[in-house]
């Protein structure tokens, strides 16, 4: 009608609705649909040719819609100058990490489009395309896919060979070319366009892509293992539509099958072995690398475990697919001998019988696109001067490396892999002299751009070269061009043969070595491995020199033998040219086909009469009737016959059995029951004996291994309740899958009440047997019969390899060794549940049994090709043919039966048998039933190769798990199932495929420590690496200019008018890392200028580096991890501390101890120590930051490079904030260099204040002068020697870090060509022998220099010494004042910039970051440029503007050389001991008498009581006084109490008590009132958090009650660390009746106090307390006024959910500015509030210790 109106188009509607409205996959399936129908009469042409050419349409559209977006591509990126080729198959093995052609570029092997080679997407392929360039639509390929393309595309174009059809993966990805996703493609044969249509319709060879794995993206073969048996389905699918076709065109109209199967790598061959026992066809298998020489070649490089490469390789997984391939393949083709004899041989199924059928067929090659005239027998190109055709493109880029590009070419054409061994090749050409002075060396490693932004295998390899040509500076002998396209690959050959060079492949292993092929094609001599391949083909070619290619000697000097001897140069050329025909691709298909033709022909075969006919589509019960005479399902099985032979020991009565009814039916015996069993068909029920399989619409799978029998029957009962509206219609059907033997099953559903009827099929025995119900009695062969059909088909289909009554023989022997070796019965024959191809035993001990894996191994070293299978709870072992399993049984029933695996819903448990992981993967679906009914797996099956998430996918579409076995459950996951059916696999379902028989096509399988402190008192960088000559400056990031300042801040401090003596402590360290000196106890920091300056003063004076054993004592570690041995460090500190007091007090003090005026941290974990030392000497704190943990974190997040827990990983920044915030609470003053890390970086801690602010305190850093000659420069910037001749351009000098942003400088640098042109660049960065053994953050830096370098080719601009002195620096500076050069620190943020001080005092200009000290810096100096560091273009136009400008540069240098004076040490000192001297004096003061002396060395009982009248120890509490002040409501009544009585007893009033305690004193019971820890051997400490009861009062109760003497105890540490308390029993002292026995220790009080908030602290503390309660409306924190004291408020926690974390409770007193130390108990029932340098471990330091 729309027609008639004139509104319809029919060819628009066409174009728009068809062709562009439907899914090109789904177009092409209906095309095969259609081609695949029954019958020629039942075929519609019509439709047959609609569908082709809508479907070619779609496919042509889609086609040119690429190509003209390629083209507009194309256009664009040639306008850009950057045009991007991608990768294709680079001849050898050019993968990961490059780039070959554009889509519409030609091949190198043939100026036709339709020609060239296509690209393949190979997925468990040999390493298809390795690796992607991001945001790049770049393919790559390999040698071995290579290989795979080319040899289907010779053998489609070899006579006698109708078909092949090469399978891989179809990928639709954003991320590749749209190519992959075709589902078919065409290999068009060379030279020839119309071959495979004057053969038929279907003839030739197609890659065909099968979509499996991710939908979207392309993931690497190690991640593929999981997908494999899903592309063994789809594989599948496609080879029974295909035989269907064929059948049609060429076989008479009975199906076609292959006539073999070829698998290529072990994820392929792993999926063509399960393919070909589905099929029955035969397996051909190439491993092209094997995984156990890989293993062993990782293994002996170093770099990894075995555990790191099996989770990098997989390679365990993959070992074992390579053994299965051993097993099941009936020819194995290598390419080389050596791969048979050194490779397979590693092999346990490798054995003589397998030696004879592994063939070495060496590789093909195409040489067609080789023009007759390239080369000559005499080595000379044919057009040598090469008159009127320009030179190629490529030569230019190649030979622009070279200094003398006359010279022979080495040439080596390889990828950038560790396999591929370039890095011992650049090697040998740099330490050979001759060979260097001889040849050049051009490196042909693929395209790339970025080297970081390849694959990191491919990036190291790059990087290693790059390093090594730096080692050996062979800049202008070795070329490696960034970027070549594969057509110019023919003129790299050709340009290595003019210049009568070489080609060399040194790989450690060559599979393959296709490339030396194509390179004797053109007239090179070769240089290769003598692993692998190419020790065949210099058999065969003779045209050159094998070496061992771990021997780099040998590679140089076969190198230099035919480079220098131009006779054997041109002999070897003429052997290649003359023998290179045998390598051809017809050569090279005639062995192939002349081997397969060896094999016995294999494919299904049913056992049916001549008029079975197939199932009509409609599959009604009437046609489904067709194939009654099946022979194959009429046997029944006799249990009392299998029990009656079992006991007679006759194990071969069962087969025989069989055998007579096989024979029996065969003659047509049971064709008299046909009429009957057609009657009594019912569609609902499956009672009838015929499968009713291909009835049903869904089949449900009950693989349950992990439950008892009870759960097990109740899960197969609670499944027929999910599914019984579905029963009832017959759409759903049954199978039982088990390791039981049908007898077993059968008495177990019989027992139960379960029909067996009411399941289509059994798959018993592990997969060996499958059986259907029949419960036709008239059926029976005899009434004693089992109601079971055995399918024959399926054991004709399983018997390849089959040993039979040998294997069982074999068998019974292993376990009668296994039990005589025991001396018990482990492994006993289970004749009973034995059949004809299941070997069953009973396992009477689990633990003594082999684990499967060592089983497997023994029956391969045996030549027993057979499956071997543990039940679940390891007590039945069955062995089965090889390529039996449970999951190529349902196989199975798709190809007989015609059931589709993806309308299967596969039910199991957590864990299963052996065969598990088979029944998760495939394109069926999966349930998975979860809970405690599950039983844990037997210990048999521990002992995996591989793990079973490496090949089960568990997040794939189609796998749900269900928690219990409920019926409702189960519906409603059955439910999803089904409409997930619906709706992913409505639009590709195909219709059933049929049987028949074969003929031949070949079915090609392609998968294809630190910081510190100052004895003013020190502590300095604690991590170590500090001596005081010779700073190895820039060893590691913890080795930087802090280290520098802190040494000469203690030396100038030292020298400074005032100071007696200055200790800086760190880390002693005696590893055979380091330098001795780092061990040595203690240095001496001699003054500048003066070597006794220490004597004058006194014995001890001066500064002193002290070095504390602490932490691992053989190693050094870096700072980061240092933080687990602060504590230590803290005590070995205080050790010394005391010690140097009582020797000072000796020297200087009366006899007094001399106590530190301060102790100073530097950095954050000296800062921490010095925080605890602080604490327990009484002793001021100055701490000073450097760099800051909060500000470093904020910039690591902003590069983006790493996120915040991985930070923290690295850095252990969230420690250090703690212990910065730490170093704010505890520090009087802290130190900066610069005004900006107070502003801009103390800001951003909680503990950050005003009254802070005033603290913190900007001293710039000081300098020494003395060692600058007064003649080294003068005002007017001329150096005092001055002759002005070769004066090199100015240089720019810099230094080395991460946070030192060199690489933006380099950039910089390499991108401002004006400022290329004007000057230099120098790079001081520390010293280095071999970059890979340094610090890895220095290591990263420095590639990443190099790989800039490389990137904006600076060669000969920027110098970047490996080695230079401390003393040499000042030479350095004047070499680039001399140039009037430029002095740069472009760091993301400098804390101090003393090298810009330098600098100036050399009179440099500085360019310099405005981030840090250069600020303040650049306020007194004024002498350069501020810059932002994150700008590159702001720091090469400064850099631009002082080299250019001369009166610029020449005011700069004034300005810094007049005001350097200020940066003086002399200065800093005197800034520093200013701020000092303010602070109020504290340390170490014993409230005691004054006749009271220190103890003797005796520590005699007598001596101790010297210190009786200690007034600190006389203070009682009166347990009724607090409890009666509690009571009543006032807080303070305690405390007034204890200052009333600190006042008595500081009047002498407890004098008169003397004498009486000194009677009673006893050393041995502790029963005086005085402590009795001075005469003490050894003490121990008992501090157990984590049962009830903490404070004093209650542990005296507590102990009472438990009949505990508190005598017994020498001290109480209490309320978590502010009290100290000691015992004293004697009644006398007690200030009243009521009081605790009890005396608190004032002098510890006094240590602790500072900074105490008291009163006012408890008061903010309550409001706190009430806000929390307010604001959750409940009481949450209640004060405990009774187990609170002078120096704890405590808290009774009433809710620990609703409290906050310590964390949050630390920053919240921090940022009100009260500094104290909050803890919670264990339980979290208490929270104490204590002064901020109050702890358990402190009070053990102050009180116990001091």
């Amino acid at each position: 009608m729309l027609r008639e109106r004139g509104r319809f188009s029919p060819a628009r509607y066409f174009v728009e609705e068809v062709i562009s409205g439907f899914d090109e996959t789904d177009l092409y399936k209906t095309w095969v649909r259609t081609a695949a129908m029954r019958s020629p009469q039942d075929r519609n042409t019509r439709l047959e040719n609609m569908s082709w050419r809508i479907w070619n349409l779609a496919r042509k559209k889609k086609q040119i819609e690429g190509e003209e977006a390629s083209r507009l591509s194309k256009r664009r990126l040639e306008r850009e100058k950057a045009r991007q080729y991608a990768a294709a198959d680079l001849s050898e093995d050019l993968s990961e990490g490059e780039k070959g052609d554009n889509i519409n570029e030609l091949s190198v092997h043939d100026d036709s489009m339709r020609v060239r080679m296509p690209r393949i997407g190979s997925t468990d392929a040999i390493e298809a395309w390795a690796s992607q360039h991001k945001d790049k639509k770049a393919v790559h390929s390999t040698d071995k896919v290579k290989y795979v393309v080319e040899l289907a595309r010779a053998l489609g174009s070899t006579s006698g060979v109708y078909r092949v059809d090469l399978l891989t993966r179809q990928i639709s990805a954003p991320d590749v070319d749209w190519s992959y996703g075709e589902p078919t493609e065409m290999l068009s044969p060379r030279g020839s366009e119309s071959i495979g249509h004057e053969m038929g319709e279907s003839s030739g060879a197609y890659i065909v892509r099968i979509p499996f794995g991710p939908r979207d993206k392309y993931i690497p073969k190690e991640h593929l293992w999981p997908h494999i048996q899903e592309f063994v389905d789809g594989a599948l699918v496609h080879i029974m539509q295909m035989s269907k076709v064929l059948g049609e065109q060429i076989g008479s109209g009975q199906p076609v099958w292959p006539v073999v199967i070829h698998g290529h790598y072990a994820d392929a061959g792993d999926s063509a072995a399960l393919l070909s026992g589905a099929l029955n066809v035969p397996m051909v298998f190439t491993g092209h690398s094997l995984g156990r020489d890989k293993l062993e070649q990782l293994l002996k490089q170093g770099r990894q475990t075995r555990d790191e490469i099996n989770t990098t390789y997989k390679i365990m997984r993959r070992i074992e697919a390579e053994e299965l391939c051993l097993d099941a393949s009936e020819i194995i083709i290598t390419s080389t001998r050596q791969e048979i004899e050194q490779q397979w041989g590693l092999y346990d199924g490798f054995d003589l019988t397998m030696a004879r059928k592994l063939r070495a067929i060496p590789p093909g090659m195409e040489f067609s696109h080789i023009a007759p005239h390239d080369v000559d027998l005499d080595g000379e190109e044919g057009n040598e001067d090469g008159l009127g055709s320009p030179d190629p493109p490529i030569w230019a880029d190649i030979m622009r490396f070279f200094s003398n590009p006359r010279k022979p070419m080495i040439l080596a054409l390889a990828r950038p892999d560790p396999k591929k061994n370039i890095t011992t090749l650049v090697k040998a050409f740099g330490e050979h002299r001759e060979l260097r002075n001889l040849a050049n060396l051009t490196l042909i490693m693929g395209n790339r751009d970025v080297i970081d932004e390849m694959s990191s295998t491919n990036a190291a390899v790059l990087t290693s070269v790059l390093k090594l040509i730096d080692k050996y500076d062979l800049y202008g002998q070795v070329a490696y061009p960034k970027h070549h396209k594969q057509s110019e690959v023919p003129d790299i050959y050709r340009l290595a043969a003019r210049t009568k060079g070489v080609f060399i492949n040194c790989a450690f292993i060559e599979p393959f070595g296709l490339t030396l092929i194509e390179a004797a094609a053109y007239g090179l001599p070769m240089v290769a491995t003598r692993n692998g391949g190419p020790v065949d083909i210099h058999r065969v070619l003779d045209n050159g020199i094998l070496v061992d290619p771990h021997n780099q000697n040998e590679i140089a000097e076969a190198l230099y033998k035919l480079v220098s001897d131009k006779h054997l140069w041109a002999q070897c050329c003429q052997n290649g040219l003359k023998n290179i025909h045998q390598f051809s691709w017809p050569e090279h298909c005639k062995n192939y086909l002349s081997r397969v033709a060896t094999l016995k022909p294999r494919h299904p075969r049913w056992q049916k009469r001549d008029d079975a006919t197939e199932l009509s589509e409609a599959d009604s019960p009437e046609n489904s009737l067709r194939d009654i005479h099946d022979i194959s399902l009429n046997l029944k099985i006799s249990l009392d016959s299998e029990k009656s032979a079992s006991k007679d020991g006759n194990s071969t009565a069962v087969r025989r059995h069989i055998e007579d009814a096989v024979q029996k039916l065969s003659r047509g015996d049971s064709a008299n029951r046909k009429d009957e069993s057609c009657d009594n068909t019912e569609a609902t029920t499956g009672s009838s004996k015929w499968p009713s399989l291909q009835r049903r619409k869904h089949i449900i799978v009950i693989a349950i291994d992990s439950v008892q029998d009870a759960d097990f029957v109740q899960v197969i009962k609670n499944i027929f309740a999910a599914s019984s509206n579905e029963r009832l219609t017959g759409a759903i059907g049954f199978v039982l899958s088990t390791s039981r033997a049908i007898s077993e099953i059968h008495a177990l559903l019989i027992s139960e009440g379960i029909e067996t009827s009411d399941f289509d099929a059994f798959i018993c025995n592990s997969g060996s047997d499958v059986c259907y119900p029949s419960l036709s009695s008239e059926d029976m062969l005899s009434p004693g019969e089992l109601p079971f059909m055995i399918d024959l088909d399926y054991h004709s289909q399983i018997e390849y390899r089959w040993g039979g009554e040998g294997l069982r023989k074999t068998l019974l022997r292993w376990a009668t060794e296994q039990n005589n070796e025991r001396g018990q019965k482990i492994v006993v024959e289970d004749e009973e549940c034995s059949s004809m191809y299941c070997i069953s035993f009973k396992v009477k001990n689990t633990e003594a049994v082999p684990p499967v894996k060592e089983l497997r191994r023994t029956m391969r070293i045996q030549a027993l090709r057979c499956h071997v299978l543990y039940s679940h709870d390891g007590s039945k072992l069955n062995v089965i043919p090889v390529l039996a399993s449970r999951s190529q049984a349902l196989r199975y029933l798709y190809i007989r039966w015609g059931v589709d695996l993806s309308n299967m819903t596969v039910i199991v448990g957590e864990s299963g048998d052996t065969d598990y992981e088979g029944l998760l993967g495939g394109v069926h679906k999966t349930i998975i039933l979860k809970g405690s009914f599950n039983a844990p797996p037997n210990q048999v099956h521990a002992a995996r190769s591989y793990l079973l998430q490496d090949v089960v996918s568990f997040e794939k579409q189609g796998i749900a798990s269900v928690e219990g076995y409920g019926p409702d459950s189960l519906k409603s996951t059955l439910q999803q199932f089904v409409e997930l059916r619906r709706l992913f696999y409505t639009s590709s379902r195909v219709e059933d495929a049929g049987a028949g028989a074969m003929d031949g096509w070949i079915l090609g399988d392609c998968l294809t420590q630190h910081r510190s402190s100052s004895f003013i008192h020190g502590s300095t960088p604690i991590h170590g690496l500090i001596r005081g000559e010779n700073m190895e400056l820039g060893r590691d990031s913890d080795t930087g200019g802090q280290v520098k300042y802190v040494v000469e801040l203690a030396r100038a401090l030292g020298s400074t008018s005032g100071v007696y003596r200055v200790d800086l402590l760190t880390r002693q360290i005696s590893a055979p890392d380091v330098d001795w000196s780092y061990g040595e106890p203690t240095e001496m920091l001699s003054p500048r200028g003066s070597e006794s300056i220490g004597h004058e003063m006194g014995e001890s004076s001066g500064a002193y580096i002290v070095r504390i054993p602490f932490g691992p004592r053989d190693k050094y570690i870096p700072k980061e991890h240092l933080w687990p041995h602060i504590q230590e460090f803290v005590d070995g500190a205080l050790v010394h501390i005391m010690q140097m007091s009582k020797v000072l007090g000796e020297q200087v003090g009366s006899g007094q101890p001399v106590w530190p005026v301060v102790i100073h941290g530097h950095y954050a974990d000296a800062g921490d120590s010095a925080a605890l030392l602080s604490g327990a000497l009484n002793v001021p704190m100055v701490f000073t930051g450097h760099s800051l943990g909060r500000d470093k974190l904020e910039q690591l997040l902003k590069q983006g490079r790493q996120t915040r827990d991985e930070i923290n990983t690295t850095y252990k920044i969230m420690r250090r904030i703690e212990a910065e915030e730490l170093c704010l609470d505890a520090s009087e003053i802290i130190i900066t260099s610069t005004r900006q890390e107070i502003e801009q970086q103390w800001g951003l801690y909680d503990g950050f204040d005003l009254t802070m602010a005033r603290k913190l305190r900007a001293i710039p850093p000081g300098m020494e002068f003395s060692h600058i000659a007064p003649h080294d420069v003068d005002l007017d910037g001329e150096e005092g020697n001055e002759d002005g001749l070769g004066l090199p351009d100015p240089p720019i000098w810099a230094d080395v870090h991460p946070k030192k942003n060199i690489t933006t400088l380099v950039k910089a640098f390499g991108e401002h060509r004006e400022l290329r042109n004007l000057a230099n660049l120098t790079l001081i960065m520390g010293n280095r022998d071999v970059i890979d053994e340094m610090s890895s953050t220095n290591a990263a830096v420095l590639t990443s220099v190099l790989k800039l370098i490389d990137k904006y080719d600076l060669y000969g601009q920027v110098a970047y010494p490996k080695h230079h002195k401390q003393s040499e620096v000042p030479d350095i500076y004047r070499l680039a004042a001399r140039t009037k050069g430029v002095f740069i620190n472009c760091a993301f943020i400098e804390p101090f910039g003393l090298t810009l001080i330098e600098a100036a005092a050399y009179g440099l200009p500085m360019v310099a970051t405005r981030n840090g000290g250069p600020v303040d810096i650049h306020r007194v100096l004024d002498n350069g440029i501020l810059v932002d560091p994150h700008n590159q273009n702001e720091i090469a136009e400064a850099l631009y503007k002082l080299v250019s400008d001369k009166h610029l540069w020449a005011q700069c240098r004034q300005n810094g050389l007049k005001n350097i004076h200020q940066f003086s040490w002399p200065e800093h000192c005197k800034n520093y001991l200013s701020r000092v001297a303010t602070l109020k004096p504290r340390h170490p003061r014993w409230q005691k008498s004054d006749d009271a002396t220190e103890l003797s060395e005796a520590d005699s009982p007598e001596d101790s009581l010297r210190d009786i009248h200690d007034i600190s120890l006389d203070l009682k509490i009166s347990l009724d006084s607090e409890k009666s002040a509690s009571k009543d409501g006032n807080s303070t009544a305690v405390r007034r109490h204890i200052e009333d009585a600190v006042q008595k007893l500081s009047r002498g009033d407890s004098a008169n008590r003397k004498d009486e305690s000194g009677d009673n004193t006893e050393a041995t019971t502790g029963s005086s009132k005085w402590p009795s820890l001075q005469r003490r051997k050894h003490i121990i400490v008992i501090a157990i958090d984590s049962v009830q009861d903490a404070d004093f009062v209650q542990i005296h109760a507590l102990l009472i009650l438990e009949g505990i003497e508190t005598s017994d105890f020498d001290a109480f540490i209490c309320n978590s660390g502010s009290d100290v308390c000691y015992p004293s029993l004697s009644s006398e002292d007690m200030l009243s009746p009521g009081e605790l026995p009890f005396m608190i220790d004032l002098d510890y009080h006094s240590q602790i106090e500072y900074r105490w908030g008291g009163e006012g602290l408890r008061k903010t503390l309550l409001r706190w307390a009430t806000e929390q309660n307010n604001e959750r409306g409940q009481k949450i924190v209640v004060e405990d006024e009774e187990c609170s004291s002078m120096y704890c408020i405590s808290f009774k926690v009433k809710n620990t959910e609703a409290v906050p974390p310590v964390k949050e409770l630390r920053r919240t007193m921090r940022i009100q500015a009260l500094r104290c130390h909050v803890l919670y108990s264990h339980d979290g029932s208490k929270l104490n509030v204590i002064p901020v340098l109050a702890s358990r471990s402190q009070a053990l330091r102050s009180d116990i210790y001091l």
